[in-house]
């Protein structure tokens, strides 16, 4: 398809609406357009939508033929604003178009105020990750608000198949947003990029407390070339420009950490840029 629509049981959520007490089975989704995708709810407008004790099951495959860099395709929410509680996704999600995605385990893209507490995705994820993480695909700053994600996880493996973007075991990109008491434990493969066991990269004002990860990392990279092909054991990139400060703190990695063709390799970062700060974190 070419078309930008939604995909989902519902596709938008506004003011204070409500989700709680709800399990999808088996669901089964084609999304073949370039809206945002979600296995209950492809894209709440409202940062006062709540969604709680919910899960879904079963699987969601991208066949939009086009690049898709701005909207989500997540297991449970495709573009998340509002407060998630108490949920999870066994989604898999599998795109072979070899275009460009977003796409998390439980929620593609979280925005503005947003909140994700004691959830968690174990639903294996492949694509051509622009960014793809085992539980969030990418996290951004549309207008004024906050962004934390605490006491949560994530076990799926992630595949990466793309020669550009990010994946993460956690989370594919991080930008504004506080992550505490979370882990992962999938394995991540990337054909390409910046590759982390829990974040591939933190981007702008972020922060991890608490947190870690023990999958095995692998870069399979074909192109010796790309100063981009970063891995590490817990981030694959941590800050890119003076802008992009970030902390992490108190957490590790366990990941084994193997790669072909890398520009820089880490236990624990791949490759920090001196525009954050690391402190009492470890790789063993």
């Amino acid at each position: 398809g070419s078309t930008w629509e939604s995909t989902g049981l519902f596709t938008s959520a506004s003011g204070t609406a409500s989700f709680s007490n709800v399990g999808l089975t088996a669901i089964n989704y084609e999304h073949d357009t370039g809206g945002p995708a979600g296995g209950l709810i492809a894209a709440p407008s409202s940062d006062t939508v709540t969604i709680n004790n919910v899960f879904t099951t079963g699987s969601i495959q991208g066949l939009y033929s086009t690049d898709e860099q701005s909207e989500g395709i997540g297991g449970l929410v495709g573009d998340l604003r509002g407060n998630l509680t108490n949920s999870y996704s066994s989604v898999n999600i599998t795109d072979t178009t070899g275009k460009k995605r977003i796409i998390g385990g439980l929620v593609g893209k979280i925005a503005n105020t947003t909140n994700i507490e004691d959830s968690y995705a174990t639903g294996n994820l492949s694509g051509h990750g622009y960014k793809i993480g085992g539980l969030i695909g990418h996290s951004t700053h549309f207008s004024a608000g906050n962004m934390f994600v605490r006491r949560s996880y994530a076990t799926g493996d992630v595949t990466n198949t793309g020669l550009y973007g990010n994946a993460g075991g956690f989370i594919g990109e991080a930008s504004y947003v506080e992550i505490s008491d979370s882990y992962a434990t999938g394995n991540v493969l990337s054909a390409g990029s910046i590759t982390g066991g829990f974040v591939a990269m933190t981007g702008y004002t972020t922060i991890i407390n608490r947190s870690y990860s023990t999958g095995t990392v692998t870069l399979n990279s074909p192109d010796n070339t790309k100063y981009w092909n970063t891995v590490g054991g817990f981030a694959g990139l941590a800050g890119f420009n003076p802008g992009a400060t970030y902390g992490i703190f108190d957490s590790y990695s366990k990941s084994n950490v193997t790669a072909t063709n890398a520009y820089a390799i880490g236990g624990f970062i791949g490759y920090g840029s001196g525009y954050g700060k690391t402190d009492n974190s470890y790789y063993t």
